[in-house]
């Protein structure tokens, strides 16, 4: 029988660490609105939920190597989806709206820190992937 309850502790781990990563990037590039942090939270979980289904579905038997070729391949995925997310409605968030640049350099920046803490939670705790 498929371990259900530990794949889902292991993925709300997972998305837990991401989101505080990338919530604490969002700290650094001064999102500072309420509405900011909903539109960062609701697109990073969609994200997550996407990264880690794939993952899971593609991952049964992979090599080292070729998890860590799929992974970087699906963040560049996620980081053009995001960038685009939040360039589009980020601005529309608040009277005092980032610049898309801003939204940009943030979804490249919040995720290369999540792509590599994940790699390093990887290595720490492989049972956590």
């Amino acid at each position: 029988s498929y371990p259900w309850g530990k794949e889902i502790l292991m993925f709300t781990a997972r998305v837990v660490l991401t989101v505080l990563l990338e919530m604490a990037a969002a700290r650094l590039f001064r999102f500072r609105y309420q509405k900011e942090y909903l539109i960062l939270l609701v697109v990073n979980l969609a994200t997550q939920l996407f990264l880690n289904i794939t993952l899971q579905i593609t991952n049964p038997g992979m090599g080292g190597l070729m998890f860590f070729l799929t992974y970087a391949f699906l963040e560049s995925i996620i980081v053009i989806a995001e960038a685009a997310a939040y360039s589009i409605l980020l601005p529309k968030a608040t009277d005092d709206p980032p610049e898309k640049w801003v939204c940009i350099l943030y979804a490249v920046i919040a995720n290369a820190l999540s792509f590599f803490g994940g790699l390093l939670l990887a290595e720490i705790l492989p049972g956590l992937f």
